[in-house]
């Protein structure tokens, strides 16, 4: 179950920075132009750090699917050391479909439809291990002051 609630804070943390990198264009193609730039530049939006975009196959599916990988910003980091004793070494990806690849009737019509689609994976970037608990403390503290 902490597993699912890590998700969902996950995706809401990123789907706000992605809000704002976008910059309220509804265009598809100009969200991921902008999403590369955000990588390239490892921008911080609020909690949130862009480290990295690339494109892969699904391994089940073989269609192509875009990853962007997130990290808590140094300021999040700052603000809540109190717990994040570890978290700097902590990432998640954003998995989205490749546009082209999705049937007709499944494409969205703006940029907002298609973040809609998005699946969120985590992990530890060095490969230790974060108790569930410790991770949904965090990220519950981020998500109180982002909605304050």
């Amino acid at each position: 179950m902490s597993n699912k609630n890590i998700e969902r804070h996950l995706l809401d943390i990123s789907i706000q920075a992605l809000g704002y990198v976008a910059d309220s264009s509804s265009d598809l193609f100009e969200l991921i132009e902008l999403i590369e730039l955000a990588c390239r530049h490892r921008q911080f939006v609020g909690p949130v750090q862009f480290e990295d975009f690339s494109l892969s196959e699904d391994q089940a599916n073989k269609a192509p699917q875009l990853f962007l990988q997130f990290k808590f910003s140094p300021a999040a980091l700052r603000r809540f050391q109190e717990k994040s004793q570890d978290m700097h070494q902590f990432s998640w990806e954003l998995v989205l479909p490749h546009i082209d690849y999705l049937e007709t009737d499944k494409k969205p019509v703006d940029s907002v439809g298609y973040l809609m689609l998005g699946s969120v994976k985590f992990k530890s970037s060095n490969g230790e291990d974060f108790t569930d608990e410790g991770v949904l403390d965090f990220l519950e503290e981020i998500s109180n002051a982002l909605s304050n």
